[in-house]
């Protein structure tokens, strides 16, 4: 479900102006998904939940080549 949300962000997302900020229990994982998408990470903030800790992900969608 994960990798699919992401897939689907990465399309609906402005090139260079989409954002998405996300808290992500799996931010490894978050990364490895990116890596085929036109998504970078442009800020992280680990953030303790009460008893787990997350990661606080701002998401960016690549501008298209010119």
């Amino acid at each position: 479900m994960l990798d699919s949300f992401l897939v689907h962000a990465s399309k609906i997302l402005a090139p260079g102006a989409g954002r998405l900020a996300w808290l992500s229990p799996f931010p490894e994982r978050t990364r490895r998904a990116l890596a085929a998408l036109p998504l970078e990470v442009a800020l992280t903030r680990d953030v303790d939940l009460g008893g787990f800790w997350a990661t606080l992900q701002v998401l960016v969608k690549k501008k298209e080549p010119a």
